[in-house]
């Protein structure tokens, strides 16, 4: 090999002589361009004489490799001989002589390598001794040397380890020390082919405790430090952040976590938070256990409320169980809160529910009105007001606003008359619509006035009932004017009557001033000269097909245009008549028994805590059932059942007398708003 090899001051004269012609032939370049362009004799001379002096600094390279190959051997000779090294460090000897043959290797075959000195294997990231680190990381070395690994086996090996995914081949690197994902320690094993020589034989050499999976361990145990939201389990309803330092610690959590999960306890309270809103749950402002003993020994008594067993913790408070001892429970409830007005530390920090007991114990009930649970007491924080965004309420008012001017625009657009008109004061460059307007308010009032009646029915009922409620927040909807007005309670309702009569009064008022509508602009749409009707706003026959009872009004009273054979896509219609129809649709979405809605209102007066669940999942089957399968073409019932899904879908908050039935008229009165909104939203087909 040294034969071949010329001198060091050999390749520098070469190369200082390339680079005199490099420079000659520069100068000569700005002084007779012409004579230069097509002189490709110069060129290959350059190019012939670069390939010289690559071949004579990869003979070098050939050469110090076989130097420090020598050095080795004879290394392992005086330990061999003078018996001074250790069998470890004879096993690392020949660990570097199989690298650097390895290296060698590489060097004839053209391929890119690492430097070698003095025994050790090293890049421009790092110094490598095998698969040991400098920072002594990595799997130590075991009793199996390379010298058990014959080349074919190692060429297979290396082969088979380059073929392997991308990922795959890094964490093995990872494993034996050789990679570390972020600042590499050395080269890649997916760039460099001597590395992934480094990895087989790391992983032969290791192969015993690879095989025991301690090096997995380590990287198991490794260091993560990152923080997780532990679910609250004391009710509060806020997460708990902790902080988990490995994958250990991790998993022990997550196996706690399942089984806090899977407990009695946990399902009991996971079960009592859906019967209640978030509302009910607001952490520091819950009661205490002192404040709910006070409340017990001080505001209850034998007289009116017997307790039985100490206040029990649930998520939001306390349950008192005990026994009414009055003759009444409204007379009962009266009493109590009069001892609770005059107690000073608790009037304003706390108030008190009579209800089924949310999650009865497995004793049978004694009478069979208990069978969803005895009757409790609840202590609960004052305030269950619902959090509220201002801005974002007057903001989601503002954009349905919009879009009831909206419609009332496009209600227009399949009128003849008004669009030839609009078309020609676009053409002329006149921007003034005032025309319009005359033509487009009454659509948008009509319709407020139905909303109006639906939100004055509501707070007549509150302000009877003595409790409070939020401002109205309408709900935009890209089919009618509006999706649904939401009102919410601030302050418990004192029974189920007076929930129920808030919850139906709404709906009730706003939908039959829309019938009142709807046969008023029907009247005069049949009345209208024809003049006047060529310029009737129209509403879509597949809307008006949307409601059997709205569709067959219609339908009744303009002579078969809806369903009759000559029935036109789009149906000219009185101002008044329109607003009406669609507020019909509205007020009717608005009794559908769903969490927080009037409709789920409605249904928690009528079947309980535990009966509005049952409905609901009806309602839901029902709306998700007609939309999937094409009795929905508006996509009115879908897109109301998905706000409220997000919206609506917690039970209202708790009245203060839970345990009084409703009477049979509000009884009778529930069974006609399920045949309103029946009529209502079954499609025609």
């Amino acid at each position: 090999m040294k034969a071949f090899a010329p001198s060091k001051s050999s390749s520098f004269h070469h190369m200082n002589h390339m680079n005199h012609h490099i420079l000659h032939s520069s100068s000569s370049s700005n002084s007779n361009n012409n004579n230069n362009i097509n002189n490709k004799d110069s060129a290959q001379s350059f190019m012939a004489q670069a390939q010289q002096v690559k071949l004579e600094a990869k003979a070098m390279e050939l050469e110090l490799t076989m130097d420090q190959i020598n050095k080795l051997e004879q290394k392992m000779k005086f330990a061999q001989r003078n018996n001074e090294a250790a069998s470890v460090a004879v096993e690392d000897l020949e660990r570097d002589m199989k690298l650097l043959e390895l290296k060698l290797e590489a060097i004839e075959n053209g391929e890119k390598v690492p430097a070698v000195s003095n025994g050790n294997v090293s890049n421009n990231n790092g110094n490598i001794n095998g698969n040991k680190m400098e920072d002594g990381q990595g799997p130590a070395t075991s009793s199996v040397t390379t010298s058990a690994l014959s080349e074919d086996r190692l060429e297979s090996a290396i082969l088979s380890f380059r073929q392997l995914p991308p990922y795959m081949r890094r964490r093995l690197a990872e494993i034996v020390g050789l990679y570390d994902g972020d600042a590499l320690t050395n080269v890649d094993p997916d760039d460099d082919p001597f590395v992934a020589a480094q990895v087989v034989l790391a992983l032969y050499e290791n192969r015993v405790e690879l095989a025991s999976g301690s090096p997995f361990e380590e990287q198991r145990k490794k260091r993560v430090q990152i923080q997780v939201q532990k679910p609250s389990m004391d009710g509060s309803g806020r997460p708990q952040l902790i902080e988990v330092n490995s994958t250990d610690e991790l998993l022990s959590y997550l196996n706690e976590i399942e089984s806090e999960m899977n407990s009695d306890e946990s399902r009991r309270e996971r079960f009592i938070s859906s019967m209640y809103p978030e509302a009910t749950r607001k952490g520091e402002f819950e009661p205490s256990e002192e404040q709910a003993l006070e409340f017990m020994e001080s505001v209850l008594s034998t007289k009116t409320f017997s307790p039985k067993s100490k206040p029990e913790k649930i998520p939001g408070g306390y349950l008192i169980r005990g026994t009414n001892v009055m003759s009444s429970n409204e007379k009962m409830i009266s009493s109590v809160q009069e001892q609770l007005d005059n107690n000073s530390n608790l009037s304003d920090k706390i108030q008190f529910h009579y209800l089924r007991d949310p999650y009865p114990g497995e004793e049978e009930p004694v009478e069979f009105e208990d069978i969803w649970g005895e009757p409790v007491m609840l202590v609960l924080a004052k305030d269950v007001s619902p959090e509220r965004n201002q801005f974002v309420a007057t903001l989601t008012t503002l954009i349905s606003l919009a879009c009831i001017g909206i419609f009332s625009v496009e209600a227009f657009s399949a009128t003849p008359d008004v669009m030839s008109h609009l078309q020609a004061s676009y053409d002329s460059g006149d921007s003034d619509l005032s025309w319009l307007t005359p033509r487009v308010i009454p659509i948008f009032f009509y319709f407020l006035a139905t909303q109006l009646a639906h939100e004055i029915g509501h707070q007549l009922f509150a302000l009877k009932g003595k409790f409070k409620t939020c401002a109205p927040t309408f709900i935009p909807s890209p089919t009618l004017p509006l999706l649904t007005a939401v009102t919410k309670i601030r302050t418990p309702p004192k029974s189920y009557r007076d929930l129920f009569d808030f919850a139906l009064a709404g709906p009730l008022s706003g939908f039959f001033v829309s019938i009142g509508l709807l046969l008023f602009g029907l009247v005069q749409t049949n009345t209208i000269d024809a003049a006047s009707y060529d310029l009737l706003p129209t509403l879509p026959v597949d809307l008006i097909k949307a409601s059997s009872l709205g569709g067959n009004i219609i339908d009744a009273l303009t002579s078969n245009q809806v369903l009759g054979s000559m029935a036109a896509k789009d149906l000219p219609l009185h101002p008044a008549a329109i607003a009406g129809f669609c507020g019909m649709i509205i007020n009717a979405l608005c009794l559908l028994p769903i969490g927080q809605s009037d409709g789920g209102r409605i249904a928690t007066a009528v079947f309980g805590r535990n009966g509005i669940v049952l409905a609901q999942a009806f309602t839901y089957f029902a709306v998700f059932g007609a939309a999937i399968f094409g009795y929905d073409e508006a996509n009115i019932l879908g897109l109301y059942a998905l706000f409220s899904v997000f919206a609506q879908r917690e039970l209202e908050v708790p009245c203060v007398n839970e345990i009084d039935d409703l009477d049979l008229g509000r009884s009778f009165l529930a069974i006609f708003g399920s045949v309103v909104v029946a009529l209502t939203l079954i499609p025609i087909k």
